[in-house]
């Protein structure tokens, strides 16, 4: 039973890390987007119009977010499984599998958000780039850079928790005093 609630727990902390680190993951994307522009200007038309929510689904296809979130996710999720080794490699295997089933969900959520920070014009402008030869080529390399920055961000943070960790184990650290009594 404590083998069976460990695993459980495991499952869960892993699936909120790899939740928590797709939400970075897409708010990193939509930033560089958001970037790329001099200035987001207020929305000149309501998200609920149906040709502006069509317009921002273009772009977001267009920008191959399906393929970021995809290739983003395997990344984050070989750095879990090195972390997470009390859970089966069926784990891993079927949370792809249902992250690649249910993956046009989330670029659907996607959608009222870029409309909501895009005006109409923008978001004609953005489907344009993502449609020209360097949109193009954004896209294709887009993945394998998210990647690549990825493991060197990996690098880094492993980098500073050893020299974090080493500056603390040279420190005196006083006895720990226990909290005063209410």
């Amino acid at each position: 039973m404590r083998v069976h609630l460990r695993v459980r727990s495991s499952i869960a902390a892993a699936s909120l890390s790899v939740a928590s680190l797709t939400s970075v993951s897409l708010h990193a994307q939509a930033t560089t987007k958001a970037i790329t522009k001099a200035s987001v200007k207020s929305v000149d038309v309501a998200p609920t119009d149906s040709a502006h929510l069509r317009l921002a689904r273009e772009v977001v296809h267009a920008a191959g977010a399906d393929s970021l979130v995809l290739r983003g996710l395997e990344t984050m999720l070989a750095a879990q499984k090195m972390t997470n080794t009390t859970l089966p490699a069926e784990f891993w295997d079927a949370f792809m599998t249902h992250a690649r089933k249910t993956l046009p969900e989330l670029i659907e959520t996607l959608v009222p958000i870029y409309a909501a920070h895009f005006s109409t014009a923008e978001l004609t402008q953005l489907k344009a780039f993502y449609l020209s030869p360097i949109g193009k080529r954004l896209v294709a390399e887009q993945a394998t850079i998210q990647q690549e920055s990825a493991k060197v961000g990996m690098r880094w943070g492993a980098k500073i928790g050893g020299e974090v960790s080493g500056e603390l184990m040279t420190r005196e650290v006083p006895a720990s005093t226990p909290a005063p009594e209410e």
